[in-house]
């Protein structure tokens, strides 16, 4: 008997054309999109059910071709929205932030050397442990921090570039409503591009149970960055 995830559930009888009603179709897209870009790109798929959106997010996750490219994989189960981002520098530029704070907390004595050895920092990760109504959700989250005693981050960080402000906010729900056991605070970074070379940059802190975030903006230059 096959062990291949992507036969194992039976397909729906829905319209043939449409390759996001078919498990195993749908992963051929999203797989065949992602290999024919080159560089930094953002692919979304809307309307996907989340039995389909799940175990296509695991088997793309599991591919060794997808693994080589470093993409984020993402799967909203309640807006039902599929992401595939590849990363631009931006995406990645807080994970050498972070790693200079958690450098300067350590040396200021904000973390003790016992508190910075049980705090794991990183990125790319994969969770999909969500509680309803995010059962079934995938996400991959540019930067975030985790306790070791816990299955999932206290702190998470999501970047968006081409991505809207919209979804940023989805995807902050999503961690603050459906990983609420865990996740106490929601670090969204949203870059927009702005006239004569530059770039400019909005953070807002959410935490659990409040209803406003505190905001910073600020403008670069893209040299800067």
């Amino acid at each position: 008997m096959s062990t291949d995830p992507m036969h194992s559930r039976p397909r729906r009888s829905r319209t043939p054309t449409d390759p996001t009603q078919f498990p195993q179709r749908f992963f051929l897209k999203v797989k065949s999109d992602i290999l024919s870009v080159n560089g930094p790109g953002f692919l979304s798929y809307t309307n996907i059910e989340p039995e389909i959106g799940s175990l296509v997010a695991i088997s793309l996750d599991c591919d060794k071709e997808i693994e080589a490219r470093s993409v984020y994989i993402n799967f909203n189960s309640v807006s039902k929205e599929f992401h595939v981002t590849m990363p631009t520098g931006l995406h990645m530029s807080v994970i050498p932030w972070l790693k200079n704070e958690f450098f300067r907390a350590g040396q200021s004595g904000f973390f003790s050397a016992c508190e910075n050895d049980t705090l794991t920092m990183s990125s790319s990760t994969r969770f999909d442990s969500f509680a309803p109504p995010y059962a079934m959700s995938f996400k991959e989250p540019e930067a975030y921090i985790q306790p070791e005693s816990c299955p999932l981050p206290t702190v998470v960080f999501e970047v968006g570039y081409s991505e809207s402000y919209p979804r940023l906010l989805r995807d902050k729900d999503l961690w603050l409503v459906g990983a609420a056991a865990h996740v106490n605070v929601v670090i969204l970074i949203k870059w927009s591009l702005l006239a004569q070379s530059r770039i400019k940059g909005r953070v807002e802190v959410w935490r659990k149970n409040q209803p406003a975030p505190l905001t910073f903006v600020r403008g670069f230059p893209l040299q800067f960055l």
